[in-house]
């Protein structure tokens, strides 16, 4: 039996499961959404956990308008603006339309 191909999604949902630090309980993506949300970004929403960043970051890849690249990093947009920063294929952040 084959395996069904992985996805872009699939590859940047299981990176941003990562630990933001050694010793932290929690992950690059509950640090990175929340902290957008504690800045008064909505259009993040308003839940602060992983399955939120997850379902996030899902929504930008599925739904991407642009890509700007670096030598190690991508950033990725949706039509509202909201993007997912890529740092060696791997999440780090998340952007808010019109800036970081």
């Amino acid at each position: 039996a084959s395996c069904p191909a992985r996805s872009l999604a699939d590859d940047v949902v299981e990176s941003s499961r990562r630990l933001s630090r050694p010793g932290s309980e929690t992950t690059k993506g509950t640090q990175a959404i929340s902290k957008k949300i504690d800045r008064g970004s909505t259009q993040f929403g308003s839940e602060k956990s992983q399955t939120a960043a997850e379902n996030t970051i899902r929504d930008i890849l599925e739904n991407s308008q642009s890509a700007q690249a670096g030598p190690k990093t991508v950033i990725i947009r949706d039509g509202s603006g909201r993007g997912v920063k890529l740092n060696n294929g791997e999440f780090d952040t998340f952007f808010k339309p019109g800036g970081k």
